[in-house]
């Protein structure tokens, strides 16, 4: 139930939907920013970096907006990409502006209404009944929206930008403790891939690797340059499976994103009879995916999981600490290399040769230096992951609150200034 003096409008009642298209050749529209899907953050209303309709050499349809209108994206409503620019502009034809009605409905109180789950869940539901998944004009015009009063919808947006905010410097946080962390990497002789220097997904390279043959940095003072198969050792330990005992199996994340548990199963229910056992400290590398950087140390709660023969199960000696390693596969050469000893015609069907890239020379500290070497990174990635869990507190807790404001469970206090959520009596 809605609280006294708010009222739900039929979309269509309370918004003007842009038509009629223009050329982006010719000014004054050729030097306008251009906004489509691509230059707006899935989920946050965030405009990214758009750029000129000249600049990207555009010649089909758009339609214009000024800076009262929301964008609206209409393609994958899952995605929930819209925006309010607040300023003049093109768009793509895969998107919506909308004017709101004056005095009745504001641009950013409607931003936060259409990126609620509420409005989410129903433009899914629309984009099913057609075979590419978008929400039609007809279908977002018949939408049903809450309107508070225009004084509550200021307040409401005011707080829930103020969110946004704490959210945007968070992440920003988080990119400087990632940037320390690659610039401890390469102090320490071990660079990473630049950002936006990889190829996209089913070009000639995976995301994660550069272009060109492996080229191994010079060798610091003190270090070793030598293969891999000098300290590593190939480990198999077969699992005679029995068909009413439970097993974990596991699977590597991408990105060296780590080994996870991907379900527990009876032995009777495992397709692949072929595994084998592995213990926490182990080094997996996923032979299909590790193009993609799908590498890791098996945890200790994960010691006597399974897998199959899709993996390689690696320990190392006494000379190379498991931990320095999994940081080393971090680097563009270890990622390089990892490609290049890979065989195949396309990027998801290429298979891993381990005795070709056990072959490849790597650059190998004393072990007293790997350690100092992993303490500082270790600390270097407890900040990326507090600061990755604030974000993610922040942005689960603004949308509880969204919820909230948008449906009148919470209130908020019109005439104070700085707006604050309050419970309701």
């Amino acid at each position: 139930m809605l609280p006294e003096g708010w009222s739900v409008e039929r979309l269509g009642n309370v918004v003007t939907i842009g038509s009629g298209q223009v050329d982006p050749r010719e000014e004054p529209y050729s030097s306008m920013l251009h906004v489509g899907a691509e230059d707006i953050e899935s989920g946050t209303g965030r405009l990214l970096q758009p750029q000129t309709c000249s600049e990207l050499g555009l010649i089909s349809g758009k339609y214009e907006f000024d800076e009262h209108a929301v964008i609206y994206s209409k393609i994958r409503p899952h995605l929930n990409k819209v925006c309010f620019p607040g300023a003049r502009g093109v768009c793509s034809a895969d998107a919506y502006p909308l004017w709101p009605k004056p005095n009745v409905l504001l641009p950013k109180y409607l931003k936060y209404v259409l990126l609620s789950p509420d409005f989410v869940k129903y433009a899914v539901s629309c984009s099913m009944r057609t075979g590419m998944p978008k929400i039609n004009r007809e279908d977002l015009l018949a939408s049903s929206i809450p309107i508070p009063s225009i004084r509550e919808q200021e307040e409401i947006a005011t707080i829930l930008e103020h969110w946004d905010i704490a959210i945007s410097s968070t992440e920003r946080l988080l990119a400087n403790r990632f940037a320390q962390k690659l610039a401890l990497l390469a102090k320490f002789g071990m660079p990473v891939p630049k950002p936006g220097r990889g190829r996209a997904s089913g070009g000639a390279y995976p995301p994660s690797v550069q272009p060109g043959v492996p080229k191994l940095p010079p060798t610091p003072s003190d270090w070793r340059k030598t293969t891999l198969a000098q300290h590593l050792t190939e480990v198999v330990r077969p699992a005679a499976l029995i068909d009413q005992e439970s097993y974990t199996l596991v699977t590597v994340r991408r990105s060296r994103g780590g080994v996870d548990k991907r379900s527990v199963l009876l032995g009777s229910q495992i397709k692949t009879p072929t595994q084998f056992y592995v213990k926490s400290g182990d080094f997996l590398i996923s032979k299909r995916q590790i193009v993609h950087g799908a590498c890791g140390i098996v945890p200790e709660h994960l010691d006597g999981a399974v897998v199959s023969n899709e993996y390689a199960v690696l320990n190392t000696d006494d000379r190379l600490d498991a931990r320095f390693l999994a940081y080393l596969a971090e680097t563009t050469y270890f990622q390089q290399t990892c490609f290049h000893s890979s065989i195949g015609v396309h990027i998801e069907k290429m298979l891993f040769n381990l005795d070709r890239w056990l072959s490849w020379p790597f650059n190998i500290p004393p072990l007293e230096v790997q350690l100092r070497i992993v303490e500082q990174l270790d600390a270097a990635s407890k900040e990326i992951r507090l600061a990755e869990r604030q974000v993610e507190l922040l942005k689960t807790e603004k949308q509880a609150l969204m919820a909230d404001l948008l449906t009148g469970k919470r209130r908020v206090r019109t005439a104070a200034k700085p707006a604050q959520a309050q419970e309701p009596a």
